[in-house]
């Protein structure tokens, strides 16, 4: 197993709801009703992903993926695993025309490569940007380097991406038409960042795989989502707070927390998610959350920061004499992080705050797979458990159509 639940003090239920739930969804998955999680037990096209990555590393210093929300959330968790890597992944998943200007200005286009994702191929951030960068890199690299430099993944049939791929001349891999951006980490939209960054995408779906071979009742997919059904019976509009203890892990926080807002949101349901980062978050806001109101079910992510090994000499920073540094005399940086997430962990719970945590045993490809696939069973059941539809979103979908239709009356 590449983690540890530990759920001391949390809510609890009978669970024989949540048994349904699972007997359901383990029946979906084997079917092939859950593509997203089904591919994560497919190889087959790890191969073209592997390769494709491997001729990006070599032609490009930088590399642009060009997508929002799902399209880019998962793919950027994973690549952050390996950070500052070479070719540079730039994550353009929020619109900022001066901010990706500055971008296009900074880096060499003859050495950049973008990847535009958009399942639908009508996301308006995503195709903004494209065609803003389209004619630079013509610019430079000319029309015949535009097909070699540029990729997009979007679903099969008529949609604007692909028929711009087509004045291009520039290749298109197919979007899986039942897989949503949120879910789509074990497909090629994160697996092929993955690769570019270096990632053992083959091992990120065997982790993922290990957790739906061994779900049953008393996996921690399964006591999580009962857990957090007894919380929300409590508290319908509570707020589930997602703090890991390292840097790396911050984008994932991202990523979970549109999976649980698009997914449980619906008819009036779901309680709010809310990114978190130790210890910064320590002094912005755990005031809050030991002497507010209460409301919010915590789920603390620890795992082995492996940094810098340097140890911290009072000595040698001139500060030995000072009594009230001997406590960090001796510590590495994430000793004092381990010990922090020790302490706000004993702290909630002294509060009497449900505190649930997770202790991944490595930071790495493995650990991420396992992560993803926990937490996407674990929204699933919720949202089964609360009879919503984990996998549609109608009303960020009425936002997109309102957004297209004010610019075309403008």
């Amino acid at each position: 197993m590449q983690y540890q639940q530990h759920l001391d003090g949390c809510p609890t239920k009978s669970g024989a709801n949540e048994a349904a739930q699972l007997n359901d969804l383990r029946a979906a998955i084997d079917s092939g009703k859950v593509p997203a999680l089904g591919v994560a037990n497919e190889s087959d096209d790890l191969p073209v992903i592997i390769a494709e990555a491997a001729r990006i590393r070599d032609l490009a210093k930088d590399v642009l993926v060009i997508g929002t929300g799902g399209s880019s959330l998962g793919g950027r968790a994973l690549a952050a695993l390996r950070p500052g890597g070479n070719p540079r992944l730039h994550f353009c998943d929020n619109l900022d025309g001066g901010r990706f200007a500055d971008l296009l200005g900074r880096i060499d286009l003859t050495s950049t490569f973008l990847i535009g994702i958009s399942k639908s191929g009508a996301t308006a951030e995503v195709l903004a940007q494209v065609l803003m960068a389209l004619p630079e890199l013509e610019a430079t690299a000319g029309a015949d380097g535009v097909s070699k430099q540029v990729l997009f993944i979007t679903e099969p049939g008529p949609r604007p991406l692909r028929d711009l791929a087509g004045q291009w001349t520039i290749p298109v891999w197919d979007h899986h038409p039942d897989i949503g951006g949120r879910y789509s980490v074990f497909s090629s939209v994160g697996l092929l960042p993955a690769a570019i960054a270096g990632l053992d995408v083959a091992l990120v779906r065997q982790s993922a795989k290990s957790v739906l071979i061994n779900l049953g009742t008393d996996s921690a997919p399964v006591l999580g989502a009962a857990t957090l059904n007894a919380f929300a019976e409590k508290n319908p509009a509570g707020t589930h707070v997602i703090m890991p203890y390292g840097e790396k892990l911050w984008p994932f926080t991202l990523w979970f927390r549109q999976l649980w807002a698009e997914s449980l949101g619906k008819d009036g349901q779901g309680g709010s998610a809310a990114a978190a980062l130790g210890p910064v978050d320590q002094h912005s806001q755990l005031q809050l959350w030991l002497d507010g109101p209460g409301g919010q079910f915590f789920t603390i992510i620890t795992a082995p920061l492996n940094g810098h090994a340097a140890r911290i000499d009072l000595e040698a920073a001139r500060a030995d004499a000072l009594n009230d540094l001997l406590y960090l005399d001796g510590h590495s940086i994430d000793e004092v992080v381990a010990a922090s997430a020790k302490a706000t962990i004993e702290t909630l719970r002294r509060h009497q705050r449900p505190v649930r945590v997770i202790e991944l045993e490595s930071l790495d490809e493995a650990g991420m797979g396992a992560l993803f696939a926990h937490f996407m069973v674990e929204t699933i059941l919720v949202a089964r458990a609360g009879g919503v539809n984990p996998f549609d979103q109608p009303a960020v979908d009425e936002g997109k159509r309102l957004t297209r239709e004010y610019l075309g009356k403008s």
